[in-house]
């Protein structure tokens, strides 16, 4: 498989990923429609967004600039260190 480089495509995997998170994010309001809800899901989802982040750019910029991972499994197999470089 190769990389994904054309604008358009990587435009519309952001939408697929965009459009699932908002539409569920509305449901799961509608359904438990309280501030407590509304907060711990915002809290939530920024907690999951930084990390994320630290997973693909933390990682590779300030504790190892040797660290590339494709997916989430890769990070996890470094962390707990079964993955050399």
């Amino acid at each position: 498989m190769t990389d994904l480089t054309d604008p358009k495509f990587i435009k519309l995997k952001y939408l697929l990923f965009l459009l699932p998170g908002f539409h569920l994010s509305g449901l799961l309001l509608i359904h438990a429609a309280d501030w407590t809800v509304a907060l711990l899901m915002v809290t939530m989802i920024w907690g999951l967004c930084s990390f994320y982040s630290f997973v693909f750019y933390g990682i590779q910029h300030y504790v190892d600039p040797r660290c590339k991972f494709s997916g989430l499994w890769g990070s996890a197999q470094y962390v707990m260190g079964r993955q050399k470089l």
